[in-house]
């Protein structure tokens, strides 16, 4: 199993140039991927523009939206977004999707709240007809850059008839901040709605998980105040979403190696550039 590394451009305060250092020194370590996860109210930096950052600055790591809230953008700027980053970073760019559960990134976005399930469905088939350089759906007007690989799209979902439309379009499944078995029950809707779509091979399986190894009470209080608007609404909580040790980063990678996780996205808490060393010392 892969371990790949959050970029910490959600947390607030952070200046812009830790993006590029923390490319930098993950990419001269044992990760195989930096993620970054989405929002509009909020202060955080927006994921394309981090992601190409990181790929300017970077040869060999890859880089994945982990997941970008793809109702909020309009789906052919999008697609030209994804086509030049992956351009940038020579076909190193995976595109997480997700449909997104905060209603105020809707509203201040200026999109509508509900039918974005449908709509996100709309926008993968016009990205994917756009990436293969088919123009009908736009009335033969070529939309660039060229690429010789389009991005793997890595669909992220909670409630069944979503995870059955991710083995149905998705080329995988992202997991949410969830444990072993739920996350094994998840993927296995995945796996059936990919097989009974005639699809081959099996979808990639991605986790993704936040850590703190430093100040893990800096880390406590960031993920209290990202999440703040699902810890109560749910059975979440920031010890069952924030490993904060040695042994337990250990013992979770093993578990989720066990059920068959192909890469597993660990995302920091705390906006230091020893966390990085010395989640690198752990899994190395």
């Amino acid at each position: 199993m892969d371990i790949g590394i959050g970029l910490p451009a959600t947390i607030p305060g952070i200046k812009g140039d830790l993006i590029k250092k923390w490319a930098v020194a993950a990419e001269s370590g044992p990760f195989s991927a930096l993620g970054i996860v989405d929002r509009i109210v909020y202060p955080n930096h927006e994921p394309m523009i981090s992601l190409a950052a990181a790929a300017a600055v970077t040869e060999r790591i890859s880089l994945m939206t982990t997941v970008l809230l793809a109702p909020l953008r309009n789906h052919v700027v999008l697609a030209k977004q994804a086509a030049t980053l992956q351009s940038i970073s020579n076909g190193r760019f995976d595109l997480g999707l997700g449909i997104g559960i905060r209603k105020d990134d809707f509203d201040a976005a200026g999109v509508e709240y509900s039918g974005r399930g449908r709509r996100l469905e709309g926008q993968i088939n016009t990205m994917r007809s756009i990436w293969s350089g088919d123009a009908s759906s736009l009335g033969h007007r070529e939309v660039g850059p060229p690429i010789q690989k389009a991005p793997s799209i890595i669909m992220g979902a909670f409630v069944d008839k979503a995870l059955l439309r991710v083995g149905r379009i998705a080329d995988g499944y992202l997991a949410g901040p969830d444990g072993p078995t739920e996350v094994e029950r998840k993927f296995s809707l995945v796996t059936s709605s990919w097989e009974a779509s005639g699809k081959k091979g099996r979808p990639k399986l991605v986790g993704g998980v936040y850590y703190a190894l430093g100040d893990v009470e800096r880390g406590k209080e960031y993920m209290r105040h990202y999440y703040d608007f699902v810890l109560d609404e749910t059975d979440w909580s920031v010890e069952s979403m924030m490993v904060q040790d040695a042994n337990s980063i250990k013992n979770l990678i093993s578990d989720f190696e066990s059920i068959g996780m192909d890469e597993l996205i660990l995302h920091p808490c705390v906006p230091e550039l020893d966390e990085i060393t010395r989640l690198a010392e752990i899994i190395a």
